[in-house]
C-alpha cells in the first residue's frame, strides 16, 4: 500500500485554516462590524487559498482506473455535499433563514442542489474533478493549450449560466490545470523522496486536519455562525477562528469512529 505523504495534508490544513478565517471575517462584514483591515485580510486570504486548493487538486490528479476514480470522488465529495446541503437547507427552512437564498421551498431546493450556492466550493471542485480524466489523456503541449483555453473561458465567466457553479468552475479551472502542468514539467516536485514524518502531536493534528479538509469546510458553516453570534466583537475574531477549527476537527475525530464516516467526507 502506498504511503501517504503528510506534507500534502499539512498544506491542505493551512489552506482550510485560511478558508475558516475567510468565513469568520465575511460574517463580520455581513454584520457590519468589519474594519477595512479585516476586509483586506479576507480578500488576500481568498486570493491565496481558493486558487491554491484547486492547484493542489490538479497536482494530485493523475491517471487511474476510471470507475474507482469516479466512485471515490462521488463518495468523498458529492455525497457529503448533498448531505450537508440538506442539513443547511433544513436549518434555513425550519430554524432560521440565515442560509436561505430564495423565498420558496422549490427555489431553495434549486439553490442547494442545482446551483450549489450553499457549498459552492465543493460543487465547483467536483465538476472540475469530473472532467479531469479528459485532461489526463492530453500530452503536455496540449495541456498548455487547455490552460490557455481555460484562461480564455475564465474571461467570459460572467456570461455562463449559474447552474452547477459553472462560473466558479470557469474562474478556477486554470489553477487546476496549472497544478497538473507543474507535476508534469517539474517531476521533481512529484517524486520528492518521502522523508520520515515527524511523529509528534502538532504534526499528527495538522495531518488529520488536512485529511479532513472537506469535512471541516462543510462543518465550518455551522460552528462559525454559532461562534460569531456568541462572540460578535471584532477583537474576538482570531479566537473565533481558532475555536471554529478546533470544534470542526474535534467533530471530525468523533465522526471518524462511526460507520459510514466517509459519506460525510471524514477520514481517520
Amino acid at each position: 500500500m502506498k504511503e501517504r505523504d503528510d506534507r500534502i495534508d499539512h498544506i491542505k490544513a493551512v489552506l482550510v485554516s485560511f478558508v475558516a478565517a475567510i468565513h469568520v471575517l465575511a460574517a463580520h462584514e455581513t454584520a457590519g462590524t468589519a474594519t477595512p483591515f479585516m476586509r483586506a485580510i479576507r480578500i488576500v486570504l481568498y486570493l491565496v487559498s481558493i486558487p491554491l486548493f484547486f492547484a493542489v487538486s490538479g497536482w494530485l490528479s493523475r491517471p487511474q482506473p476510471i470507475y474507482q476514480y469516479y466512485r471515490k470522488k462521488f463518495v468523498r465529495v458529492l455525497v457529503p455535499f448533498y448531505i450537508f446541503s440538506a442539513l443547511k437547507l433544513l436549518y434555513g427552512t425550519v430554524v432560521s433563514a440565515r442560509y436561505a437564498h430564495a423565498e420558496t421551498l422549490v427555489g431553495r431546493l434549486l439553490d442547494a442542489f442545482i446551483f450549489g450556492r450553499l457549498y459552492w466550493f465543493a460543487y465547483a471542485i467536483f465538476v472540475v474533478l469530473a472532467i479531469a480524466p479528459l485532461l489526463w489523456r492530453l500530452r503536455t503541449r496540449m495541456l498548455f493549450v487547455a490552460l490557455a483555453a481555460s484562461v480564455g473561458l475564465s474571461c467570459v465567466e460572467e456570461y455562463l449560466p449559474s447552474a452547477f457553479q459553472l462560473k466558479a468552475v470557469a474562474a478556477l479551472l486554470p489553477y487546476f490545470i496549472l497544478g497538473m502542468l507543474v507535476r508534469r514539467i517539474w517531476p521533481c516536485f512529484a517524486f520528492v523522496p518521502l522523508r520520515k514524518t515527524v511523529s509528534n502531536m502538532p504534526s499528527r493534528a495538522l495531518a488529520f486536519t488536512g485529511r479532513n479538509a472537506w469535512a471541516i469546510m462543510f462543518l465550518d458553516a455551522f460552528f462559525k455562525a454559532f461562534l460569531v453570534q456568541i462572540m460578535p466583537q471584532r477583537a474576538m475574531a482570531p479566537l473565533v477562528i481558532c475555536l471554529d477549527l478546533l470544534l470542526c476537527a474535534a467533530t471530525c475525530r468523533f465522526l471518524s469512529h462511526l460507520p459510514g464516516h466517509r459519506f460525510l467526507g471524514v477520514s481517520k
